[in-house]
């Protein structure tokens, strides 16, 4: 299993874990939400059976207005709490990053990202960008990877960036990148938690 594979697996597992506490949290909630839900109808509908023979109209259209309205309201609060629980998820795997930057298997990743930007760029000239939390790996990563590197003004929060100027082109294999698409495609559906495309 390759050190990519090890982090993807790591971030998988992770996610995984997070993902079935907070869908079981989101599933307690949608039911709580669905009983008050019903519990407004029924009081809805005996009022409108009540007062039907004298103001059916007026009661059916206060009705549609309340429902809209409650169906607003509890709309609002789900996305809040969803919001809350995205969050919290994002929180939680950028602790375990975090961690996982104090390991050697993040050490090994630096390296295969800087390899495979110098494999890939060639005799094309090259800027290799460590975040400046790493700086204390530098040296070490230069005589492993026989790479010039430098250190980034802006923190990125782990992996690399390399930049090829004469290509145009920018090798992104940072954390905050990733977090960010993982982030960017991530939604609760349904009570189903999807993270992806």
């Amino acid at each position: 299993m390759t050190t990519e594979e090890k982090l993807q697996y790591f971030m998988n597992s992770a996610m995984e874990d997070a993902h079935k506490q907070q869908k079981q949290a989101l599933e307690e909630y949608q039911k709580a939400l669905d009983q008050i839900f019903e519990e407004h109808k029924q009081a809805t509908l005996k009022r409108a059976e009540m007062e039907l023979k004298y103001e059916s109209e007026r009661i059916r259209t206060e009705s549609n207005k309340n429902f809209a309205k409650e169906h607003l309201q509890i709309r609002r609060k789900l996305m809040r709490r969803v919001n809350e629980l995205t969050d919290q998820i994002f929180e939680e795997v950028h602790m375990l990053l975090n961690d996982y930057k104090k390991t050697s298997a993040y050490v090994d990743l630096l390296k295969k990202q800087i390899s495979n930007a110098v494999a890939f760029a060639g005799r094309a000239e090259m800027v290799v960008y460590l975040d400046p939390e790493d700086a204390d790996k530098k040296t070490m990563l230069e005589e492993a990877t026989q790479a010039v590197l430098t250190i980034s003004e802006t923190p990125f929060g782990g992996g690399t960036r390399a930049l090829i100027p004469s290509r145009n082109i920018l090798i992104d294999n940072s954390f905050e990148t990733k977090l960010n698409d993982a982030r960017t495609n991530f939604h609760f559906s349904g009570g189903t938690i999807y993270a992806g495309k």
